[in-house]
This record gives structure tokens, sequence and C-alpha cells, in this order.
């Protein structure tokens, strides 16, 4: 194990890991399966890895991976998700792909699962059920299945390319009885401009009053928030925005527990190759809306139990020109403040080793700055910060998680001063040592 190699983070010990699939809390267990290539540390040859976990903490990689049947042409499970049939019958929907030859069209698969979500049958089905009549023209790729209920019926989205313009969309399909197996097009939901290749991993589900699309084309995840009548199959947008300031935290997959919670999961990537590993899965945050129907987000409450020590015990100082803190423990940390600032004025908090700066935040009343990352939001002197440092990634959410950022910084490993330059107020300035994550494989 290398320093750069993430530590409260989920992964698999070796290989490839990339998109979250079939996501599902059932039978006390939180289920995260993902892309997983068991052969190497690159993409490709991509089986269904599986991890569960009862809090987050303490994880256990099941070895039973769903895997490509490359015998009769499939070179790659894709993604897809995992949803109770109307017989709370768990069954994995996902993308089957050959591809050695594109002008084989992508079909989407069903595999049931025994009730502990352990073992699946060997023989799958196929080929969905669909019935095509009404769907436009689609590009071979079509994909990435997500399965949600509204008004006690069972609905699919997917992405897919339509049309000569090739234009990006997300369809959507109903299972009228409740199979998970058989499925009628309905509509495309939403249509984009050909800006984008294709609309990834849509999510669809319900916050509040509120309906979320949320996906992610090739560049940062995107949500559109509106309202979904379940007589037309109409979703009206009313905003939308970035779930993620970076592209680097994508792919998002969605858990609803018993305590109601709707958990957003995503993978996070950039890492050096040839490493034995690559990426990982993101801390899981809580997303939900406020009183103004803005999208929050926040670290699950259970990521608290990671907290060691407190390096830094909750103080407060007037910055007027440089303070600067110094341990050795702030490569796996959490930090918490509150800034004030007066207008106009900015303060940086530049991340250091020894010799030098690995990175700088930079914090005015209108925005935040950090590598190529710019964050604006609506004017305001006072708001809080949540950062984490895990050795190679930096996690920060702003104004209660109102705005969220990652960023694969592999300099880090080596970071060991804080330094904080301008003029402000800092309050409540906290600095927690994290634990690692126990993993089980």
């Amino acid at each position: 194990m290398n320093t750069i190699y993430p530590h409260f983070h989920f992964r698999p010990k070796n290989n490839w890991l990339n998109d979250p699939n079939g996501t599902i809390y059932h039978n006390g267990y939180y289920h995260i399966f993902y892309q997983y290539n068991p052969t190497s540390d690159c993409w490709g040859n991509l089986h269904w890895g599986h991890a569960r976990t009862k809090d987050f903490i303490n994880y256990e990689v099941i070895p039973n991976n769903l895997y490509p049947q490359k015998d009769l042409g499939e070179t790659d499970c894709f993604s897809g998700c995992i949803a109770l049939n109307k017989d709370k019958v768990p069954v994995a929907l996902y993308t089957s792909v050959a591809l050695e030859d594109d002008n084989i069209a992508n079909v989407q698969k069903a595999v049931f699962f025994d009730d502990n979500i352990i073992n699946f049958e060997e023989k799958r089905i196929d080929a969905l059920t669909i019935d095509m009549k009404d769907l436009p023209p689609i590009r071979n790729d079509w994909r990435d299945p997500y399965v949600f209920c509204a008004d006690n019926r069972y609905f699919l989205v997917l992405g897919a390319a339509i049309g000569d313009l090739q234009n990006p969309s997300v369809l959507l399909f109903e299972s009228e009885d409740g199979s998970l197996t058989n499925w009628k097009y309905v509509k495309e939901i939403i249509a984009f401009k050909p800006v984008i290749e294709l609309f990834e991993c849509p999510n669809f589900f319900k916050l509040g009053d509120k309906w979320v699309l949320v996906g992610s084309p090739y560049k940062e995840v995107e949500y559109y928030l509106g309202t979904f009548d379940t007589n037309t199959l109409d979703f009206v947008v009313e905003k939308k925005g970035l779930i993620d300031h970076c592209a680097q935290y994508y792919a998002t997959n969605t858990i609803l527990d018993d305590k109601n919670r709707t958990i957003l999961f995503a993978f996070e990537r950039g890492f050096s190759k040839n490493q034995g590993w690559n990426n990982v899965i993101s801390i899981p945050r809580e997303i939900s809306l406020d009183e103004d129907n803005e999208i929050i987000q926040n670290p699950i409450e259970e990521i608290s139990l990671l907290r060691e020590e407190k390096i830094i015990d909750n103080i407060s100082f007037d910055l007027e020109s440089i303070e600067e803190f110094s341990d050795n423990r702030f490569a796996q940390c959490e930090i918490n403040f509150k800034i004030e600032l007066e207008n106009n004025l900015k303060t940086n908090l530049i991340l250091k080793d020894n010799k030098e700066s690995l990175t700088q935040i930079l914090f005015s009343n209108s925005n935040v700055k950090f590598d190529s990352i710019f964050i604006p939001f609506k004017k305001q002197n006072t708001y809080d910060i949540k950062l984490f440092i895990d050795h190679s990634i930096l996690e920060i959410y702003i104004d209660n998680g109102r705005h969220c950022a990652t960023r694969v910084i592999e300099s880090l490993k080596n970071i060991n001063s804080l330094q904080f330059r301008g003029n402000c107020k800092i309050s409540d300035f906290s600095i927690y040592k994290m634990s690692d994550l126990n993993i089980s494989e």
C-alpha cells in the first residue's frame, strides 16, 4: 500500500473500480456493487464487484462477482441497479455490452438474487422484454438502467442518444406487471442539445415534494429539479445545477434507507496509473432539500464515527495576516470552521508540506476557488466549511452542503501544515484525525 492510497474512502484492495451500481438497503445491510476489473488496475473486463456494510465503517467485500458471460459474446457488465420487484425479489438490471462489435446494440439484462443479495441465478434474462413501440430511433449504446417507484408503480430510466442528430436523452419505461423484466416505453422525460454525448448513469428520485434527475454528461455531475406528474408522466424542470463542481466525482447512484435518507454515491477518479489499484467510492452523502428547495449534500452522520483524537479543538481567531498550524496527522483528517469576511476581502488557506504549497483554497464572500475549480454562490459574508483530506483526496462542503467539490491531489500525501493568509474571522475551527475504514476481503 503506498502513501497516496486513501484510507477512509471505500475500495477493494486491488484492481480497477468505477461506477457504483446496485446500491440498495435490504435486510439491515447497505449493498454497494461497482464496476470492477478483477484482473487489472485499468478499465475493461468489467464485472460487478460487491461489498456490504451495516454502518459505513466496517465493510465486507463479497467475492461472488456478477461476471460477463463471454461464451455468449458478452464482454462487459456495464452499469445498472438493483431493486425489489412486486414479489420482493432482488433483481439486478444492467447493460450487457459486446465491445468487439460496435454494430451490436447494447442489451438490458436482468439477474435474480437471493434474499441476502449474495448469490445470483446463473441463468439470466438475456434481454428484458421491452415493448419498443413508439420508441424513437436510438444509438446502440443506450444504457445504465435505474429503477424507481411512484404511486406503487415501477418505472425505469436510462440514457440514450436518439435521432439523426444523436441528441442525448433520458428515456422512461414502466413495468406494468411489477416483474422488472417486462417493460413498456413511455416517453422521453428530458432531452438535451447534442453538445454532450450521453447523459450517463441517470438517477431519478423524490426529495420532499420535488423530483430530482441526476446524471453524468462526461463532465461535472448535473441535477435537474422539478415536478413529476404520475398521471401524465411529465417531468417539468424548475431549476438545475451541479452535484459536484469537479468531474472527478462521477457516475452517481442512490440508496433510500430505513431512516428515509436518500444517500448518494459516486466514484472518484484522477489517480496515477500502475498503482495496482485505481479509483475509490466517494464518501456517502445524504442529499436533501432546504426550505427554498435548494439541494443540500452532507457526509452521512456515520462518517463522524471515524473521528479519533482532536488535533485542534474549536478555536477562534481574528486573522490579520498569517496564521499557521502544523501537524503530521493532516494527511488523514476532517477540518471544520466558519469564516467571516468583510466586503471584498479574501482569505487563502494554503495546504503545505515543509517546503511548498500543495494546493490553495481562496475564499471570498461570493465564491471559493482551488486548482481549476470555481464555485460561485450568492454573496454572503459568513459561511461554514467542511474539508476531508484522505492522503490524495480533498473533499470540500461549503455553506452547510449547498456546494461541494472533490479533487484528487496526490501531493497531499505530504501535507503537514495549514496556513491561513488574509483578513477574516475564523471560528469553531477544529481538526479531527480520521481512522481507517475496516474492509475485510
